[in-house]
């Protein structure tokens, strides 16, 4: 028989595993104290090399103030001589090639001249160094930015020439040019494959080596580094930029007034830990030699201790593990606590022969019991349904199908069964129901086989199978006709049923809510339908039932989609326009005279006229105020327009 790993001969041989556990964690422990002794090693000369680069940086921006204050001097830059000017710092971009470019700018951040040609016109006002050396009498070390006259990356150094009153006259910057920082860089570094970083204050790499080009400009962002730009200088073990794993080491940089960056350095972590690394494995390696050899000895030792005896107790418990339950282990005869562990085996083997009886019995009261409910459920009313993790229908009752129109063949997954615009709704539901919680008085729309959706109302429940969710279970019931009378129930009671504006019961709640809301002002407009009485009584009540409708829709052809029109009396109409000044509306009532004017055609009777009124309420206390002032103004309008009956061509207006 073959060897496996739950086997007695294993577990001895684990035995041995164990004991060498403590000779690891010695070995471990040891390395460990190797590895804090030369991590503290490794970042006192990264922090030497960030000081060297830190100490070069500081005395290129003294270089650079002294050579701008220089530039500062030189008559054709105070004068603002663009060609002279230009030429004389091309000429110190020859000699010095630290620099990318040399400017003067005016005080209003205008360019007067650059050492290289001008690309298009440009302005720094707005740029952050810009606005701290005209804060300031001293140099100013700006962040990483495009420079904006030649389109080349680099960092400005800043200084302003002022008058005798204090007053800035001239900005001079220089931009170092980032490749001559990089080859700079590269010759201070200090162990192989040493990476530097020189930040801004904004931590955006400046420049960096090795390998500056896909990091320049980009902001440092490395798990578990932190670079300094304050005071103090920095030291810690995590991941560089490029994902390798590094010692660091920070050291700020600063201008004349304030830090301005810092300098990272990082050493290699395989380099620094090295000796210890090498130390560990020599160390690993003799433990596992020696535990090798025991572990050989007790493998091939086993058959002569109690090997035979516990394979013959594994072959009766796994042919009574296959179902042979009149299995016996045929180790009645021997001594020892093997003998009694046979002895269980055995008694083992009847009890799970009498309940196979037993389960027998009991499974076939559950198939009766299950006969039962399912035909209980199948002709429920109804909908009962139940679905799997995965989504597919494990049950659906006839009420189900036969509403929704599937067979059981052609039954979509449960989520292809919800309309799409309760798509959200049926799995946030399903979600919540599947993680235990119970969900009663849902509601969820479907969407039969036919296309047409079906609104229900029920509950849902999970099944947990051994602890874990194995189905959902849903009762539903059909109350698609009930909500469409309900909803036709709030549509009456808020609308006019003649004109389908909005009531006047309506009217006012949103006269109350605009109240206490905050878009104002807020304008009405009434309308009040003349000749609506002549005309019911001289062409009849349909007569003035049509001319009603038709003022209806010269309002809603007039006004916003966001104003509120309503029938607020008889021959009344009122409009809330929200946000809205008084201009707003007399153009609304302008849009309602125009349309009015159209609606009449040459020889119609009755004709179409709406006197009209409008205020407007700068507060939600004067909105009861400007109904009353615009129920006047529709008075005043209807009595400036009425003239003695018999000179009117057509009294029905």
């Amino acid at each position: 028989m073959p060897h496996h790993w739950g086997s007695l001969r294993v577990q001895f041989m684990l035995l041995v595993v164990l004991a060498a556990i403590p000779a690891f964690g010695i070995t471990s422990y040891l390395t460990a104290q190797d590895r804090a002794r030369e991590a503290v090693s490794a970042q006192a000369n990264a922090v030497d090399v960030a000081r060297l680069v830190a100490g070069e940086y500081e005395r290129l921006t003294q270089e650079t103030n002294d050579l701008l204050g220089q530039v500062g001097q030189e008559p054709a830059v105070r004068g603002h001589d663009e060609k002279a000017c230009s030429a004389q710092l091309a000429s110190l971009l020859s000699r010095y090639p630290v620099y990318a470019n040399l400017m003067v700018f005016r005080p209003d951040g205008t360019l007067v001249c650059s050492g290289l040609p001008f690309l298009r016109p440009t302005s720094s006002i707005d740029s952050p160094w810009f606005q701290r050396v005209l804060s300031t009498h001293a140099l100013t070390v700006g962040d990483y930015e495009a420079d904006r006259v030649d389109g080349r990356s680099g960092q400005p150094i800043a200084l302003s020439i002022r008058d005798n009153t204090g007053q800035v006259q001239l900005v001079l910057m220089a931009e170092l040019d980032l490749e001559w920082l990089g080859d700079f860089i590269a010759k201070t570094q200090g162990t192989p494959d040493t990476s530097i970083t020189l930040l801004d204050r904004k931590s955006t790499v400046v420049t960096r080596y090795p390998d500056p080009a896909p990091w320049t400009g980009k902001l440092w962002a490395a798990p578990g580094v932190r670079p300094s730009n304050g005071s103090d200088e920095a030291a810690w073990e995590g991941q560089d930029i490029d994902g390798s794993s590094r010692l660091f080491a920070a050291v700020p940089l600063r201008d004349p007034t304030a830090p301005v960056g810092s300098v990272v350095v990082g050493i290699p972590a395989e380099y620094a830990f090295a000796a210890s690394t090498i130390n560990f494995w020599r160390n690993v390696a003799t433990i596992a030699v020696a535990a090798a050899s025991v572990l050989g000895i007790t493998w091939f030792g086993d058959k002569l201790l109690v090997g035979r005896q516990v394979r013959a107790l594994a072959q009766a418990t796994q042919a009574i593990a296959a179902g042979g339950v009149q299995t016996r282990t045929g180790l009645a005869g021997t001594s020892g606590e093997l003998r009694d562990l046979a002895g269980n085996i055995d008694q083992m083997a009847e009890a799970l022969a009498r309940r196979d009886k037993e389960r027998e019995e009991m499974e076939a009261a559950l198939v009766e019991s299950e006969e039962r409910y399912r035909d209980l459920f199948e002709n429920a009313t109804d909908l009962i349904l139940s679905v799997a993790a995965d989504g597919h229908f494990l049950y659906t009752n006839k009420a189900w199908r036969e509403t929704l129109g599937y067979d059981v063949a052609d039954s979509p997954k449960f989520f292809d069964s919800i309309a799409p615009e309760a798509r959200a709704d049926g799995e946030s539901i399903f979600e919540r129901a599947m993680a235990g919680e119970q969900m009663d008085q849902i509601e969820l729309t479907f969407l039969a086989k036919d296309g047409h959706k079906i609104l229900c109302e029920g509950s849902a429940n999970c099944r947990f199978v051994d602890g874990r969710p194995y189905a959902l279970r849903g009762i539903f019931r059909d109350v698609t006709s009930r909500k469409q009378a309900e909803a036709k129930l709030i549509y009456l009671s808020s609308h006019d049923t003649l004109t389908g504006l909005y009531s006047r019961g309506y009217f006012e709640e949103e006269m109350a809510r605009l109240a206490h809301s905050r878009r104002l002002p807020i304008s009405i407009v009434v309308a009040d339908l003349d000749g609506l009485k002549q005309a019911n009584d001289t062409l009849g009540h349909l007569a003035g039932d049509e001319l009603l409708k038709q003022a209806a829709r010269v309002l809603c052809s007039s006004f916003r989609q966001e104003d509120l029109i309503a029938r607020i009396g008889g021959d009344e109409f009122g409009i809330l326009l929200p946000q809205s000044d008084a201009a707003v509306a007399e153009e609304a009532i302008a849009r309602v005279r125009q349309n009015m004017a159209a609606q009449n055609e040459p020889g119609k009777i009755p004709l179409l006229h709406l006197s009209l009124g409008t205020a407007t309420a700068s507060s939600g206390e004067l909105l009861i105020e400007a109904l009353k002032m615009a129920d006047a103004a529709m008075y005043a309008d209807k009595a400036s327009r009425q003239t003695p009956r018999s000179k009117q061509k057509n009294p029905i207006t």
